[in-house]
């Protein structure tokens, strides 16, 4: 790709572990490996370079009087945690160009690391030894059914719940994984549920669940305005109250850690 020979390969690699001193790669037979050195500068020089982007994109701000905003969400977040935050935003501050990217969270911590976009809110797992991060808010994860849902048993604990049909999120969004870990710290998987349906879209979820179709496991800022109405009941067990965090995260490193603290003080005022 960068159209130069093998042996030019070589002597750029050995130059790198001169300037730096280490070993940054190690063979294995044929194949060759990033050193944990080689890994932690890899990481800080990927931080560098999506620091530069943005730095380059503020310089030009400056002097173009425009300002850009460019972060993801994932879909609960951005659909019922964000997007009054960024109206009030958009509100104070209207001549900003905002790109909000609704990803899962995996698909994010992509983003973040090729620098296509600064930050992102999520609410699924990722490694904290990779992004440094702030909490945005803190919510209730909690199961629903229609008024209406007829169980097969009276449900009391989540093992009550496997042998009803369970509408889930798709593999990869943060509303599943945190279902998926539930079920893993009680000795179950996915794998053990007798029905199950998998949506993309957290109002599909919901509908089907209204129509009592299934039961369902949503964050409860995602379905307030159900449960005030009655559309929607929760599902009390006796163990089950999850709190999970939806954070704000950026890659590890950055000069831009204030910049970052500052936006997530506004938008979670």
């Amino acid at each position: 790709k960068l159209n130069i020979t093998q042996p030019a390969v070589s002597q750029h690699i050995k130059y790198i572990e001169d300037y730096y001193g280490v070993k940054l790669f190690a063979m294995e037979g044929k194949k060759l490996y990033l050193t944990a050195a080689g890994k932690k500068l890899y990481k800080k020089l990927v931080t560098m370079q999506n620091d530069d982007k943005l730095l380059r994109t503020q310089l030009l701000e400056e002097v173009e009087g425009k300002r850009n905003l460019s972060f993801g969400v994932t879909l609960t977040a951005g659909e019922y945690a964000v997007g009054k935050a960024l109206a009030i935003y958009l509100k104070e501050n209207p001549d900003v160009n905002v790109e909000m990217v609704v990803e899962n969270t995996h698909t994010l911590m992509d983003r973040i690391r090729e620098g296509s976009i600064d930050f992102a809110i999520v609410e699924g797992h990722f490694n904290k030894g990779e992004f440094d991060y702030s909490t945005y808010s803190r919510e209730r994860y909690i199961a629903v059914a229609s008024p209406y849902y007829v169980f097969k048993k009276r449900p009391g604990r989540v093992e009550d719940l496997l042998g009803e049909r369970i509408l889930l999120r798709e593999k990869g969004s943060g509303t599943r994984e945190i279902f998926e870990k539930t079920l893993e710290s009680r000795n179950y998987s996915i794998e053990d549920i007798e029905n199950k349906i998998e949506v993309s879209s957290i109002n599909v979820i919901k509908h089907l669940a209204m129509e009592g179709i299934g039961i369902t496991f949503l964050y409860e800022v995602a379905v307030k305005e159900e449960l005030k109405e009655g559309r929607l009941i929760k599902i009390n067990l006796k163990d089950f109250n999850l709190i999970h965090d939806f954070d704000m995260i950026w890659n590890r490193g950055s000069i831009f850690t204030e910049y970052y603290s500052n936006m997530l003080n506004y938008l979670s005022r």
